[in-house]
């Protein structure tokens, strides 16, 4: 992993929804005892299936919900449980995010140049007679919005989606952030500008030495973007690591078969592997042990009962999944039998 110093550290994050109605209340684990760490000027990427809690990840960073377990430290300061506005205010000044829906995200009865001057005024960075028209068109130019006076007074519904995409980039970037939490900014687009969007990520990385927290389904872009991947399923991290390290030598039967949906037959050496059966599990009602191994190709008896611990593979490279841990899931397993017997000896006596 990075030696640069560490911007964002997410420890033991956890989130519970409460679901069902006032006399049926159950528990929905969207996330659960997540931890991971960015680097200054990296980009991290959150990959996996619709629902596995990426979204909700980014949300509690930026705090727009309450964790319900947890700690994130932002350059050493923690906020955990309830943050005061003040604290708020200061971590959002420093941690942006960009939503998935570009057209939802802006308010279509305003102009580009007031959702630009809105947060130079919300934190206080917008004085009068201080050039903060100027600032919002060096916001619009940063972006690839060029000259800015074509699109300062235009509204959301006389863009591109790719143009509002990077007016809500401009946006984030207008009140000089560290991170930026981008939640699928390029799902809602057509292909043909997608590259255009990472790209710019790509450049504001490399001329802001900006931090991103990139969440995506597409493997593709997480690798072109991504310097460390991170694979989620039903609320976990599974697998995380160097980008390349993952690719190349994933350790976690699930990251496999995300890498076997790439579509390139000629050159995806996973393209032969079984696609996963079944459905992404009730967060509700999560399976014992594994939460995988319902659909795992590989899956053990010690899968059903025993959830795998999180294993250092080398190099930043970690997975959870007792293929890398045999000795570890046989102690287990042994211990499961032992009290079977242990259990049916009580019943008898």
């Amino acid at each position: 992993m990075s030696e640069e110093p560490i911007l964002l550290e997410v420890e033991g994050l956890g989130k519970v929804f409460a679901a069902g109605n006032a006399l049926n209340r159950r528990p929905v684990h969207a996330v659960a005892d997540v931890s991971f760490r960015i680097a200054r000027g990296r980009v991290t990427v959150i990959v996996g299936e619709s629902g596995s809690g990426k979204s909700t990840v980014a949300r509690l960073i930026a705090r727009l919900i309450e964790p319900t377990a947890g700690v994130v430290r932002f350059q050493g300061e923690a906020y955990v449980a309830k943050v005061r506005r003040r604290e708020l205010s200061r971590l959002r000044r420093r941690v942006q995010m960009i939503f998935q829906d570009p057209f939802g995200s802006l308010n279509p009865h305003h102009s580009v140049g007031y959702h630009l001057v809105r947060p130079l005024k919300n934190y206080g960075k917008a004085r009068a007679g201080a050039g903060v028209r100027g600032r919002v068109l060096q916001a619009l130019e940063a972006v690839g919005l060029t000259p800015g006076e074509d699109y300062i007074d235009k509204y959301p519904h006389e863009l591109s989606g790719g143009q509002r995409q990077r007016v809500v980039i401009a946006r984030a970037l207008i009140v000089e952030p560290l991170l930026l939490l981008a939640d699928e900014p390029t799902s809602m687009l057509d292909v043909s500008i997608r590259m255009g969007i990472l790209n710019l990520m790509r450049q504001l990385r490399r001329d802001r030495g900006l931090s991103f927290l990139f969440i995506t389904h597409d493997l593709a872009s997480a690798r072109y973007v991504g310097d460390d991947l991170l694979v989620m399923y039903a609320g976990q991290l599974v697998e995380g690591g160097p980008a390349d390290d993952v690719v190349e030598r994933p350790a976690h039967p699930y990251t496999r078969l995300l890498l076997s949906a790439v579509p390139d037959v000629v050159h995806n050496p996973f393209a032969s592997d079984r696609a996963p059966t079944g459905e992404p599990p009730n967060l509700a009602q999560l399976p014992t042990g594994c939460h995988f191994h319902p659909r795992c190709p590989q899956v053990m008896e010690v899968c059903k009962r025993v959830a795998p611990r999180r294993v250092e593979l080398g190099g930043g490279h970690f997975a959870a999944c007792h293929l890398n841990d045999m000795d570890y899931a046989a102690r287990q397993d042994g211990t499961i039998a032992q009290e079977a017997g242990n259990g049916a000896s009580r019943r008898k006596g």
